[in-house]
């Protein structure tokens, strides 16, 4: 272990030592707060402070869960064997609380062990049958319920203490009230919930909560500032009178409010904790002194929480200045990053495809950056796009899978009864909803009573006969997750039916790639049991499908790279109203602390260099307008920054530079367009015949002329209207 703490400075040898007390580690973004979260467990173990399975790690997201095992696994393997270093809890918050729930639900009255998880798409559903489509003026959309339900449940609110004092208020309740009962019916648990019925449960269960405390000595949790009120209210109950709680989090980087997160939690860590101990970890270990000299500088202009000075600072190299680009509008834009990308690659061979990310700050950006990658034959991955488990053929496969878990899981049995076609109408569906709502503790038996009263026609019966046959063998069979999922492919012949379907090549591949999935999780885990397999692809997030070896450049969100690093950064549309961003129909910036926290992560997402672009016009809502540079640009120290814009205007370009400028061309090009009119010069007009030009007063679209006409004497003229031809 001594060799392992000699790779650590000064300040995270305090961190991976501390003993005694709670204690708060402020980690600056790049300063190996990983390293010190690693190291800090195998130490415990190392010193006999704790026993594997006494250890509970948390995160965010499954990718830094699976990083921070390896971590753990590579530290103490050698010593403890890797069988102990798998004992140590180290889960995401859902995922945590999910292997708890399993044990533990049952306390509640009306909750199961046998849950599953309900997915956003799973939850979208619900309330598309509750609320409507969501179209037409005042109407209520699915989406916007679903973010009040969810902000309520991170509030530890529930549907009977929701606040409804106005009839909007009373709608969204009701909606809320049986949005919770189909979950309660159908056995499931929305990813809210996992961390809702959690506190729920040790607050009304003291003893279940003092078997849980009693069972972690040690308890770390990494990205607090990204923890919301009922995540750190897990956290207060669980360690609640222990000492040896450890919180590491960086409140410049906290940036998904919108979803819930506090960054004030991490102050109330110092007032719900006795004798917190504060460390700080400045020293960065991934940027140019460049780049944070760029980053400190923007985030200096936001308040500082616990009024510590947090300015990064590096020994590694000054690096490159920060490049700037203006183009002409975002198709300019995104060549010109298309084309320096390319170069840098293929004709100065500096650098690979995969260096390279680039951010954006709304996915509408995307397409146009795509379009031009494609162009120069660029190979590029998105990242937190389309969430693979949520593709239509995918959640058809894991309805099958979560009923043969639970047979009372209405939502997936209201998927699969007509998938593949099997002859089941929609009156024949609903008829069979109908009674099941009416019973939804009795799925199976319900649908069989549906058949032998005859409610459906004979050719539903007979189809739903089959499948119900077919779900109680499924149920009975004891195979591996892979092999259950190859039988059930082969027993509905669901790739058969999916050939006929219109995009059928890449719906197979998909299927292939579920398989393939679940072959992987046998081989890692060969006692795995189907409900563990449910619960890691229900909790899978976009992010945990990245692959740092993909060989292309990765175009993504500035909220999705939050916890990645590249050589080289493009963060794109620098402008006001897009970063930071003015929603539609706002004049105000949703919160401009947060957005320059946004910008901030984006900057220190970057190893030695880092590149602003901006369109001067962008197309928006159908229509070309012009934009201004973003106010975050003028935080940066100009001596940083280097232009390469090719036009008469730069970065820093306002609507007002962009009038001028434009007014000036179109004088330039009415000069080249107009003929050159001298005094002397024989004209003639289709109306007055042939004249000679006097005088000329103007020049471009002003020039006036006049003309003596041998019939009709003297004219005055607007040049760029008479339509004179030399003569």
């Amino acid at each position: 272990m001594d060799n392992l703490l000699i790779f650590l400075n000064p300040i995270q040898l305090q961190a991976v030592t501390h003993r005694g007390s709670p204690f708060l580690v402020l980690a600056g973004a790049g300063s190996g707060k990983t390293r010190v979260v690693t190291t800090r467990v195998a130490h415990l173990i190392d010193q006999g402070d704790a026993k594997p399975d006494e250890i509970l790690a948390v995160t965010f997201t499954n990718k830094a869960a699976t990083e921070m095992r390896v971590r753990v696994d590579s530290l103490i393997g050698e010593r403890a064997g890797s069988a102990t270093a798998a004992r140590v809890w180290v889960h995401t918050f859902h995922a945590f609380c999910a292997r708890l729930l399993r044990r533990e639900i049952g306390h509640i009255p009306g909750r199961e062990n046998e849950f599953v998880i309900a997915t956003q798409a799973d939850q979208l559903a619900i309330l598309k049958r509750l609320v409507g489509p969501g179209e037409g003026p005042g109407a209520l959309k699915p989406t916007d319920v679903l973010t009040v339900i969810e902000r309520a449940k991170h509030h530890l609110v529930e549907p009977e203490e929701f606040p409804a004092h106005t009839a909007h208020e009373k709608r969204i309740k009701a909606f809320y009230e049986s949005y919770q009962t189909e979950l309660l019916d159908s056995g499931a648990l929305d990813y809210a919930d996992l961390i809702l019925v959690t506190v729920k449960l040790f607050r009304e269960f003291p003893e279940v909560l003092r078997r849980w405390q009693s069972r972690f000595k040690h308890i770390l949790v990494d990205e607090y500032q990204d923890t919301n009120a009922a995540q750190h209210e897990l956290i207060r109950a669980l360690a609640s009178g222990s000492d040896g709680l450890a919180v590491v989090g960086d409140p410049d980087q906290s940036i998904y409010r919108w979803r819930g997160a506090d960054p004030t939690n991490i102050l109330r860590v110092t007032e719900d904790f006795e004798n917190v101990r504060i460390i700080t970890l400045l020293e960065n270990y991934r940027s140019t002194q460049t780049i944070l000299k760029a980053a400190n500088s923007l985030i200096s202009h936001n308040p500082r929480p616990l009024g510590l000075d947090r300015d990064l600072w590096t020994r590694g190299e000054e690096g490159e200045k920060i490049s700037v680009y203006a183009g002409s509008d975002e198709y300019d834009e995104s060549g010109w990053i298309a084309t320096e990308i390319f170069r840098s690659v293929n004709t100065e061979k500096k650098s690979n495809y995969a260096d390279y990310a680039i951010l954006y700050r709304t996915n509408d950006q995307s397409r146009v950056l795509e379009d031009a990658l494609r162009k120069r034959s660029i190979p590029y991955t998105t990242i937190a796009g389309s969430r693979f488990y949520d593709r239509r053929e995918i959640r058809d496969l894991l309805a099958y899978l979560r009923l043969i878990v639970n047979p009372n899981d209405i939502l997936s049995f209201r998927r699969i009864i007509n998938v593949p076609s099997r002859g089941v109408g929609k009156i024949s569906v609903d008829r069979v909803m109908e009674e099941i709502e009416r019973n939804p503790t009795a799925l199976f038996d319900t649908v069989r009573r549906c058949v032998d009263e005859e409610l459906i026609p004979p050719r539903a019966r007979r189809a739903v006969v089959r499948l119900m046959d077919l779900l109680d063998e499924l149920t009975t069979i004891r195979e591996p997750v892979d092999k259950l999922l190859e039988m059930l492919l082969e027993r509905v012949d669901y790739t058969s039916w999916l050939q006929k379907a219109g995009d059928a090549v890449s719906r197979l591949e998909n299927v292939e790639e579920f398989v393939d999935t679940a072959h992987d999780f046998i081989s890692s885990n060969p006692d795995g049991m189907l409900e563990e397999f449910l619960e890691e692809v229900s909790l899978a997030a976009p992010i945990d499908d990245f692959d740092e070896t993909a060989g292309s450049v990765s175009l993504l969100t500035l909220h999705a790279s939050k916890g990645l690093e590249f050589p080289i950064v493009f963060i794109t549309g620098v402008e006001e109203g897009l970063l930071p961003l003015k929603y539609k129909g706002s004049s105000r910036y949703d919160d401009i602390e947060e957005e320059r926290r946004l910008f901030f992560v984006g900057l220190t997402r970057a190893r030695y260099k880092v590149y602003l672009t901006r369109a001067l016009r962008r197309n928006l809502e159908g229509r070309k307008v012009w934009t201004k540079p973003s106010p975050f640009l003028k935080e940066l120290p100009v001596s940083l920054l280097e232009d390469h814009s090719v036009h008469t205007l730069t970065m820093f370009a306002t609507s007002q530079d962009l009038l001028a400028v434009e007014h000036e061309q179109e004088r330039e090009k009415a000069k080249k367009a107009a003929p050159a009119y001298s005094i002397g010069d024989r004209v003639w007009h289709d109306k007055w015949g042939r004249g000679i030009i006097l005088s000329r007063a103007g020049d471009g679209d002003s020039l006036k002329l006049t003309v003596k006409f041998a019939r009709h004497g003297i004219k005055k003229l607007v040049a760029k209207f008479a339509n004179l031809q030399k003569m």
